[in-house]
Formats: structure tokens, C-alpha cells, sequence
């Protein structure tokens, strides 16, 4: 808490950022050595009974939970002539942002596909034996 006198300062409290209307602090403007933080009162909901935070700031510590992350893909091109060619690839990735928790496991796993055509047409001869072409990309 904050005191000029360090004697009377009792604890060190470490605050974080929640999102604007999440929390019941806010940084106090003021020429303290250090960041001093003001308690904000909630907003009481008559209609619906809700309490709503008016801060940004809590006196928490978020824990950084473990992660997995995999990813898998596979591609290829396939040269249909020396004008055209088709590109495919498909992935797969498998991202769990808590591997301490099950919930939202379902949405871990996630799939991508792409192809694409890139080849040359030829559009027009002109009398001297040289080709226009037109280049076409998908």
C-alpha cells in the first residue's frame, strides 16, 4: 500500500492490466516515486442486478499457463506442361493454450488447403514467328 513513510508501508502490491470495465483500479495521476493505483467504485446495475468494474487494473499476477503447438503440412506442385503448372498444400496444426485444462480442447485442432494454377496461354502469333503470351495466376 502507499506511504510516503516506508515505515508504515505494509505491502507490495503488483497490479495488471485486465481490460478496460474488468477491473476496480486505476493508474492515479501523481508524482510518486513508483506507480500508485486509485480504487474505483463499481457501477451497480438497478435493472439487472449486476455489479460492472469502472477500472482497468486488479491486483493480480497471471500465471503463464503451458502451450502445445504442432503443425503439420504437405505440398506439392505438379508440372502439367512447360506453361503450367498446379500448386496444392494442406496443413494441419494442433495449438492447446492450457494443457493443464480439457475445456475448449475441441477447438485445438485446426485445417488449411490452398491450390493454386500459374500458366502461360498463348494468345496471339504475329508475322514474325514471335508468340504473345499472357501469364495467368490463380
Amino acid at each position: 500500500m502507499y506511504s510516503t513513510d516506508t515505515s508504515k508501508a505494509k505491502y507490495a502490491v503488483n497490479f495488471s492490466y485486465v481490460g478496460e470495465g474488468r477491473g476496480n483500479y486505476l493508474p492515479a495521476n501523481t508524482t510518486a516515486n513508483g506507480r500508485v493505483y486509485n480504487w474505483v467504485a463499481p457501477y451497480y446495475n438497478v435493472d439487472s442486478g449486476t455489479v460492472i468494474p469502472q477500472g482497468s487494473y486488479e491486483p493480480v499476477i497471471f500465471l503463464v499457463t503451458p502451450k502445445y503447438q504442432q503443425l503439420y503440412s504437405l505440398g506439392g506442385d505438379v508440372r502439367i506442361d512447360k506453361n503450367n503448372t498446379l500448386t496444392t498444400e494442406v496443413a494441419m496444426s494442433n495449438y492447446d493454450q492450457n494443457m493443464y485444462s480439457s475445456k475448449d480442447n475441441k477447438t485445438n485442432i485446426g485445417f488449411a488447403a490452398r491450390a493454386g494454377y500459374n500458366g502461360t496461354v498463348v494468345t496471339k502469333a504475329d508475322t514474325g514467328g514471335r508468340i504473345a503470351q499472357s501469364v495467368l495466376t490463380i
